[in-house]
Protein backbone atom coordinates (compact mmCIF):
# COMPACT_ATOMS: atom_id res chain seq x y z
CA UNK A 1 0.00 0.00 0.00
CA UNK A 2 1.38 3.42 -0.93
CA UNK A 3 1.84 6.21 1.60
CA UNK A 4 -0.84 8.19 -0.25
CA UNK A 5 -3.37 5.38 0.06
CA UNK A 6 -2.43 4.86 3.71
CA UNK A 7 -3.03 8.59 4.26
CA UNK A 8 -6.66 8.27 3.24
CA UNK A 9 -7.46 4.80 4.61
CA UNK A 10 -9.70 4.82 7.66
CA UNK A 11 -8.43 1.64 9.33
CA UNK A 12 -5.15 1.84 11.25
CA UNK A 13 -4.91 5.54 10.38
CA UNK A 14 -1.50 6.15 11.91
CA UNK A 15 0.07 2.70 12.01
CA UNK A 16 0.29 2.13 8.25
CA UNK A 17 1.79 5.53 7.39
CA UNK A 18 4.17 5.28 10.38
CA UNK A 19 5.44 1.90 9.14
CA UNK A 20 5.87 3.21 5.61
CA UNK A 21 7.77 6.29 6.77
CA UNK A 22 10.00 4.08 8.92
CA UNK A 23 10.64 1.93 5.85
CA UNK A 24 11.82 5.00 3.92
CA UNK A 25 8.72 6.21 2.07
CA UNK A 26 9.08 9.78 0.83
CA UNK A 27 6.66 12.09 2.66
CA UNK A 28 6.83 14.67 -0.15
CA UNK A 29 6.24 12.37 -3.10
CA UNK A 30 3.47 13.56 -5.42
CA UNK A 31 0.82 10.98 -6.20
CA UNK A 32 -2.05 10.68 -8.68
CA UNK A 33 -3.32 14.04 -9.89
CA UNK A 34 -0.41 15.85 -8.18
CA UNK A 35 -1.70 15.28 -4.63
CA UNK A 36 0.69 14.75 -1.73
CA UNK A 37 0.17 12.43 1.23
CA UNK A 38 -0.20 15.52 3.43
CA UNK A 39 -2.95 17.14 1.36
CA UNK A 40 -4.74 13.78 1.04
CA UNK A 41 -4.61 13.18 4.80
CA UNK A 42 -5.88 16.72 5.48
CA UNK A 43 -8.63 16.43 2.87
CA UNK A 44 -9.79 13.23 4.54
CA UNK A 45 -9.65 14.71 8.04
CA UNK A 46 -6.90 12.44 9.37
CA UNK A 47 -5.29 14.87 11.80
CA UNK A 48 -3.09 12.17 13.38
CA UNK A 49 -1.61 11.34 9.98
CA UNK A 50 -1.15 15.05 9.23
CA UNK A 51 0.89 15.43 12.44
CA UNK A 52 2.92 12.31 11.66
CA UNK A 53 3.72 13.53 8.13
CA UNK A 54 4.69 16.98 9.42
CA UNK A 55 6.98 15.44 12.04
CA UNK A 56 8.58 13.37 9.28
CA UNK A 57 9.30 16.52 7.24
CA UNK A 58 6.35 16.83 4.87
CA UNK A 59 6.18 20.21 3.12
CA UNK A 60 3.18 22.02 4.62
CA UNK A 61 3.14 24.54 1.77
CA UNK A 62 2.58 22.05 -1.03
CA UNK A 63 -0.72 22.42 -2.90
CA UNK A 64 -2.78 19.72 -4.55
CA UNK A 65 -4.40 19.61 -7.98
CA UNK A 66 -7.04 22.11 -6.83
CA UNK A 67 -4.46 24.54 -5.47
CA UNK A 68 -5.34 23.74 -1.85
CA UNK A 69 -2.82 23.09 0.91
CA UNK A 70 -3.30 21.15 4.17
CA UNK A 71 -4.32 24.31 6.04
CA UNK A 72 -7.09 25.00 3.52
CA UNK A 73 -8.35 21.43 3.79
CA UNK A 74 -8.35 21.70 7.57
CA UNK A 75 -10.39 24.90 7.34
CA UNK A 76 -12.78 23.46 4.74
CA UNK A 77 -13.31 20.22 6.65
CA UNK A 78 -13.67 21.98 10.00
CA UNK A 79 -10.68 20.25 11.60
CA UNK A 80 -9.34 22.45 14.37
CA UNK A 81 -6.56 19.89 14.91
CA UNK A 82 -5.32 20.11 11.31
CA UNK A 83 -5.51 23.91 11.33
CA UNK A 84 -3.60 24.11 14.61
CA UNK A 85 -0.95 21.70 13.30
CA UNK A 86 -0.39 23.63 10.07
CA UNK A 87 -1.16 27.31 10.67
CA UNK A 88 2.16 28.17 12.31
CA UNK A 89 4.15 26.35 9.63
CA UNK A 90 2.38 27.68 6.54
CA UNK A 91 4.39 30.42 4.78
CA UNK A 92 1.43 32.24 3.25
CA UNK A 93 -1.88 32.10 5.12
CA UNK A 94 -3.50 34.05 2.31
CA UNK A 95 -2.68 31.78 -0.62
CA UNK A 96 -5.73 31.20 -2.81
CA UNK A 97 -6.78 27.90 -4.35
CA UNK A 98 -8.16 27.43 -7.87
CA UNK A 99 -11.55 28.74 -6.74
CA UNK A 100 -9.96 31.85 -5.26
CA UNK A 101 -10.57 30.78 -1.68
CA UNK A 102 -8.17 31.20 1.22
CA UNK A 103 -8.25 29.18 4.43
CA UNK A 104 -9.98 32.13 6.10
CA UNK A 105 -12.66 32.31 3.40
CA UNK A 106 -13.25 28.56 3.72
CA UNK A 107 -13.61 28.86 7.50
CA UNK A 108 -16.09 31.72 7.03
CA UNK A 109 -18.06 29.81 4.39
CA UNK A 110 -18.37 26.91 6.83
CA UNK A 111 -19.25 29.25 9.71
CA UNK A 112 -16.43 27.82 11.80
CA UNK A 113 -15.66 30.58 14.29
CA UNK A 114 -12.85 28.76 16.18
CA UNK A 115 -10.91 28.14 12.96
CA UNK A 116 -11.70 31.63 11.67
CA UNK A 117 -10.37 33.18 14.88
CA UNK A 118 -7.26 30.98 14.88
CA UNK A 119 -6.45 32.09 11.35
CA UNK A 120 -6.99 35.76 12.25
CA UNK A 121 -4.74 35.41 15.30
CA UNK A 122 -1.98 34.09 13.04
CA UNK A 123 -2.29 36.96 10.57
CA UNK A 124 -4.76 35.86 7.90
CA UNK A 125 -5.97 38.84 5.88
CA UNK A 126 -9.71 39.60 6.06
CA UNK A 127 -9.46 41.91 3.05
CA UNK A 128 -8.51 39.21 0.54
CA UNK A 129 -11.15 38.93 -2.15
CA UNK A 130 -11.94 35.82 -4.12
CA UNK A 131 -10.04 35.94 -7.38
CA UNK A 132 -10.31 33.00 -9.73
CA UNK A 133 -7.30 32.49 -11.96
Amino acid sequence: MSLAKASVTKGEKVLKPRRQIAAGASVNLRHNCNDSSLTLAAENGHHEVVRLLLQAGADVNVVDRRGSNALMWGAEKGSVQIVESTVGLTKDLNVQNDRGNTALILAAMNQNLPIFMTLLEHGADVDIQVSIS
